[in-house]
């Protein structure tokens, strides 16, 4: 039996143990966070429970839950022969970390969630079903030869990614972090933006449609700071082309109606 240590029990961190304990999965689980209110919470389904990051050194995969300045901060004193798998949105600052400092991590972001924090949003079954992308390779600056690096850790986060009911999907770093930008980060801000834009229009008109589209406003601020700071550019971007999109449209649609009027 493999033990993993779940650093983080927040809204992915709790939900991979409560998955992992419904599906019957055979690790020991250490769970880490500075919480005892969650470690309290969780104490039914860990074989042991710490507030102190240095207690997962003894474990056989280390799964980072925390935000981007967080595993940073854990990557400093990592251990180099342990695997390590973190769950961030955006793949591309870790993974380069992780292999200026010869660490074995493998950057994950299970394509779940919803918008509530915290043990709100532990959910057995927020994986079931959904893609979990593994960024197990980047290609290191200055090799001519373009060797990718690759983390000894993939079998071990792929077997840990199926037990929780999802779909592994390898993918490099830089292409998971563009094309998330545009269909998951921007989308929150944008979500954001349409609320405050809607702000003196009477909650009676708020009906489904807007409260689908408004939905993402609800997420933790904190989040979306680690969205900007570890993918700014490729939202950047995306809001750039969703901009050209909206002018596009704006432009054909008074069009219309300067030819109407014309032919009034």
């Amino acid at each position: 039996m493999k033990e993993i240590a779940i650093v983080g029990l927040g809204q992915i961190g709790g939900s991979i143990v409560l998955s992992l304990r419904k599906r019957c999965a055979p690790y020991r689980l250490t769970g880490i966070d500075v919480s005892r209110k969650r470690l309290r919470l969780l104490s039914d389904h860990l074989d042991t429970a710490s507030t102190r990051w240095e207690d997962a050194r003894s474990s056989d995969l280390i799964v980072l839950c925390l935000h981007l300045r967080q595993i940073l901060e854990f990557l400093r004193q990592a251990p180099r022969d342990v695997p390590l798998m973190d769950v961030c949105s955006s793949k591309e600052t870790i993974v380069r970390d992780a292999v200026r400092r010869k660490l074995q991590l493998i950057g994950g972001h299970p394509l779940a969630g919803n918008e509530r924090a915290g043990e709100k949003g532990w959910d057995a079954d927020l994986f079931s079903g959904a893609p979990f992308f593994l960024c197990a390779s980047v290609h290191r600056k200055g090799d001519h030869k373009g060797r990718p690096y690759q983390s000894s850790g993939l079998p071990a986060a792929k077997r840990l990614v199926r037990y929780l009911g999802a779909r592994p999907v390898e993918i490099g770093a830089p292409e998971h972090d563009r094309y998330i930008a545009m269909t998951s980060q921007f989308p929150a801000f944008l979500s954001a933006l349409l609320e405050k834009a809607a702000a003196s229009v009477p909650a009676l008109f708020q009906g489904p449609g807007y409260r689908s589209m408004t939905r993402l406003a609800r997420t933790d601020p904190e989040l979306l700071r680690t969205f900007l700071e570890s993918n700014r550019k490729n939202i950047l971007q995306s809001a750039r082309k969703f901009r050209r999109q909206l002018d596009d449209w704006m432009k054909n649609h008074e069009g219309t109606r300067a030819r109407s009027k014309k032919n009034a």
